[in-house]
């Protein structure tokens, strides 16, 4: 049975006892037109996301206009060839997390 969608969890150290947790959502997990995507925090964060082919090339990317808790949407991949490629999610300007995905 194929996933439906990347989802989990990770936590991002905000300070020297501190960190939050991000919870992320990418459907379908093997898009071949459009992803839908869910990045969540408790708190408004400045969150933000790359996609990235094999060679770490990035080949789109996500920002939004002002930091929120929930961020929802839909990014275009139709013209992306098919292929290995990751979701690179920031935090401000530091790579927080990576979730590999294959486009079909």
């Amino acid at each position: 049975m194929a996933l439906l969608r990347n989802s989990g969890h990770f936590s991002y150290k905000i300070g020297e006892n501190r960190s939050v947790n991000v919870n992320y959502s990418f459907a379908p997990a093997e898009p071949t037109s459009t992803v839908d995507f869910v990045l969540h925090t408790p708190n408004p964060r400045p969150l933000w996301f790359q996609i990235t082919d094999a060679a770490g090339k990035v080949v789109a990317e996500w920002k939004p206009a002002e930091p929120k808790y929930r961020y929802t949407g839909q990014l275009d991949v139709s013209k992306l060839k098919a292929g290995k490629y990751a979701y690179k999610i920031y935090w401000e300007n530091n790579l927080a997390h990576s979730i590999p995905f294959t486009k079909k």
